[in-house]
């Protein structure tokens, strides 16, 4: 019976955990707000109710003579909309991945893109198939020490990364440090969708020192260390985890001085795009500043320069392809990008590897993505790891995407293209005709 008293203390510690992210959740109704906390109370009361040592142990019937007579839900109703509160304050969490211009809203777009995973923290509901657990009070874990997903940059798809990251923390038992979102590194930047910036003890401080826009730039990496600093000290006193993300270009600025911080020491893991030919086709169709030199967004119809850019996510209904002036420039500034991250010591995964559990039902491909993601985050939460709640953490996903389609159909040029890289052993393999 020890087991079941286990399970039930875990539960009403994650009731309570969801009822206090509930009650500091911003942008949420107040009707259904206080509805939803009234569920959480009752779902606490029913945890606390049933009798663990009960002779035949059914909980349906326990729970159902547990509930306040004022109460007209059923015990199936309650674990339901439970779970629905505890995805709610999840996805009340979540982070947009970089664009050009961040006062946009979720993208929409096709099924089989691979950068579909721009968008991953709009996506439906998570439903877990495990109870999550709760270790927060006993762990041996290093509070404060921040846990870093070094990128190559946008269209690489680390929204989903730190999707899935959130689920696995939570499925743990633990919860994110309060105002470190994924995109913590963009410390001056503002997200309109959510009215809030996207690093707050970065504001905090310029706020303080009443700080001009010249000693805000003069004084920014600076800065951005302080603010880390503030949030280890948050997460140190909720013991809860910092993780966030670092483009190629914010590590090489910042990494000395990340490993040296007060709070804790970071710990490591990398991710890149192993096609660089896709993440290159994404870049030229959004017009991210950093391929200007390498092609132009066009229209799939005639050829002429598309201005939806980012943009065309909210219209997938309109044909934008990439047109290359410069395709190999474009792959070997990629690569480059791609062969730092694997050169810098600590573990490097593909987004390929990490969502191949998306393009397939096989019990063997999920298996595999299973694994990669236990070392992947292996870093963050050390001992506490836990195979079956990793696997609980993307069952959300599995299947949900088609293999990635030709890239003929996304490419005005794919021909002239194809030829350029015709005999460049490097890249082979990077091509995808269907």
């Amino acid at each position: 019976m020890g087991e079941i008293e286990n399970i039930l203390n875990r539960r009403r510690r994650q009731y309570e955990y969801e009822l206090v992210e509930l009650q500091t959740a911003d942008n949420v109704d107040n009707a259904l707000q206080q509805e939803c906390e009234q569920l959480l109370k009752t779902s606490i009361h029913i945890t606390d109710s049933v009798d663990p040592y009960h002779s035949n142990f059914e909980p349906i019937a326990i729970a159902k003579n547990a509930l306040p007579k004022r109460s007209s839900f059923s015990w199936g109703r309650i674990v339901s909309l439970s779970f629905f509160v505890f995805a709610l304050v999840l996805l009340l969490h979540s982070t947009v991945e970089d664009s050009p211009n961040d006062s946009t809203p979720p993208p929409v777009l096709e099924p089989n893109e691979m950068e579909q995973e721009e968008a991953y923290s709009h996506q439906s509901t998570p439903t877990f198939s495990q109870t999550p657990t709760n270790h927060s009070s006993t762990s041996s874990l290093q509070f404060g020490s921040p846990f870093i997903v070094l990128t190559e940059g946008g269209c690489s798809g680390t929204t989903a990364v730190g999707h899935y990251i959130r689920n696995i923390v939570s499925m743990h038992g633990f919860h994110k440090t309060e105002h470190v979102n994924f995109e913590f590194l963009h410390a001056n930047q503002y997200n309109s969708r959510k009215h809030k910036h996207k690093n707050q003890y970065y504001q905090d401080i310029v706020t303080e020192r009443n700080m001009t826009k010249e000693e805000e730039i003069e004084n920014y990496r600076d800065l951005v260390i302080e603010s880390i600093e503030r949030a280890q000290e948050v997460a140190i006193e909720t013991k809860s985890l910092m993780f966030f993300k670092a483009n190629v270009k914010q590590y090489k600025k910042l990494h000395s001085r990340l490993d040296d911080l007060d709070g804790g020491a970071s710990s490591y893991a990398g991710v890149y795009r192993e096609n660089i030919l896709d993440r290159c086709i994404c870049m030229v169709r959004d017009c991210f500043h950093e391929v200007k030199d390498f092609g132009i967004s066009v229209f799939g119809a005639n050829g002429t320069e598309a201005d939806l850019c980012f943009d065309r996510r909210f219209h997938p209904e309109v044909d934008v392809q990439a047109y290359f002036t410069n395709v190999k420039g474009c792959l070997k500034e990629d690569e480059w990008r791609v062969n730092f991250i694997c050169g810098q010591g600590f573990d490097s995964f593909s987004s390929e590897n990490l969502f191949l559990f998306e393009t397939s039902m096989e019990d063997n491909d999920f298996e595999a993505s299973v694994n990669t993601w236990m070392e992947f985050v292996k870093p963050l939460l050390q001992d506490e790891l836990e195979w079956d709640l990793v696997a609980s953490a993307l069952e959300e996903g599995r299947g949900t995407r088609t293999e990635p389609s030709s890239q003929e159909n996304k490419v005005y040029n794919y021909e002239e293209v194809k030829e350029e890289m015709t005999g460049i052993n490097e890249w082979e393999g990077q091509e995808r005709i269907r």
